[in-house]
């Protein structure tokens, strides 16, 4: 690829210094209050110390993009960056534990929006800066990057969602419509069922969300403090209890979602996009990815749900204007049209930006097509507390093969019971 190369050359040359060790940089800066209002700058030539949290996955490629930044600019930056490996999921609950060690441009699962804004660590993007960042994303993703009508970080994916991978040499593609049937073929071949069901809050949720069931949660926007909710899964969970009981009873379910593991000791993976080339790389041409099946209880067919949801970039406030400035502009580089193209290309994450998602090369990524056919019965990943997650999979897990309809009550009596005291997580 004649890009890779460029930026590799650019890479070389650039004075950019980069390293995935961790140490703290000392920016010789009051500690509070930062300043998240600060505009961008056309006069922030300068040098700087930058912190950058992306996901090892893409650590180096990340490297190499700020580096074509830098190099674009003409030396008009100096940087000096740490970019070191932090997921998503992680990187909210690090950055509120102490804002000021925490990074200057981190990547973050868009249910952590608000409370990283409310916790004073993300910046507001500047008019003219947003507009842009508007224009050139999905309506979701931006509307998942707003925060009290302020666009306040930058879309980088829309790919944080699960469907079904499988093995087409032991499943059809109506085979795959039904999980009783997948559950007959896998036995059948002796395979097992990769699906984080009955260990994974986000996960779990899927077959509750499929009857019903939902958890909606308020908070206090001063403070960020859960102040109440609205749940129905002890109203609408009986149908998904049931039908987790005829899963676990299969003894066919792994709690993981490997899908290098396909074709060898398994025929499906519940995953993202995230473990798309690992399922190529086991399978090759028998790799199929389809939105999830139904299940049937008591007569009634389910659709089985998942989530939706976008990864976003987000700077932290800074007292410094300049650097403020060029935080932002590394944070608006890394997420534009080629940016997550070549994300795409090297890790198969989906755009967020309109331009790249229409690319013919990401038009045809199977594993994207079925997130998109999936998108239908997904509902969006919004804000809960984290021990949330934890009690529904407690919920799950609880299933076992004997399981009466009065254990599954109990369990649900127990979910609901938990709830109040989650506000406070």
């Amino acid at each position: 690829m004649k890009h890779k190369k460029l930026l590799f050359v650019l890479l070389t040359l650039s004075s950019l210094t980069l390293s995935g060790c961790t140490f703290k940089f000392d920016y010789n800066v009051d500690p509070y209050p930062f300043d998240d209002t600060l505009p961008d700058e056309d006069d922030d030539e300068g040098e700087y110390n930058i912190k950058v949290w992306c996901d090892k996955s893409i650590l180096t490629l990340t490297q190499t993009q700020i580096a074509a930044f830098e190099s674009l600019n003409g030396g008009k930056y100096k940087l000096t960056v740490n970019v070191e490996p932090e997921s998503e999921g992680d990187a909210a609950s690090d950055m509120l534990q102490d804002v000021q060690s925490g990074a200057d441009i981190f990547c973050f699962a868009q249910d952590q929006l608000s409370r990283l804004k409310i916790a004073g660590a993300l910046m507001d993007i500047t008019s003219t800066m947003a507009d842009s960042v508007k224009s050139d994303n999905m309506k979701g993703a931006v509307n998942a990057a707003t925060y009290g009508g302020n666009l306040c970080a930058f879309p980088m994916t829309s790919d944080n969602g699960y469907f079904m991978y499988y093995d087409k040499s032991v499943l059809n593609e109506s085979d795959i419509l039904n999980m009783d049937t997948i559950i007959a073929k896998c036995k059948a071949a002796g395979k097992r069922i990769n699906y984080k069901v009955f260990a994974d809050g986000f996960y779990a949720a899927s077959y509750f969300m499929a009857t019903g069931c939902y958890s909606k949660w308020s908070i206090d926007p001063a403070t960020g403090n859960f102040t109440g909710y609205e749940d129905t899964y002890k109203a609408n969970g009986m149908p998904a209890m049931k039908a987790l009981q005829k899963l676990k009873a299969s003894d066919l379910v792994s709690p993981n979602d490997q899908t290098n593991k396909l074709g060898d000791t398994a025929a499906v993976a519940i995953s993202g996009i995230w473990n798309y080339a690992a399922a190529k790389q086991a399978l090759g041409e028998n790799l199929g990815c389809a939105p999830m099946p139904s299940f049937i209880v008591d007569g009634q067919s389910y659709h089985i749900s998942s989530y939706s949801g976008f990864k976003l970039i987000g700077v932290k406030p800074q007292t410094d204007s300049k650097k403020a400035s060029v935080c932002r502009k590394i944070a608006r580089y890394l997420t534009n049209q080629q940016c997550q193209t070549e994300r795409f290309n090297e890790a198969g994450w989906g755009p967020s930006n309109i331009a790249a998602s229409k690319e013919q090369a990401v038009l045809d990524q199977p594993g994207l097509a079925a997130l998109a056919a999936q998108a239908e019965f997904a509902n969006e990943q919004n804000m809960c507390p984290g021990s949330w997650w934890s009690n529904v999979a407690t919920l799950s897990s609880s299933v076992k093969a004997d399981s009466t309809e009065a254990d599954f009550k109990n369990f649900l009596e127990i979910y609901d019971s938990n709830l109040e005291g989650l506000k406070d997580d």
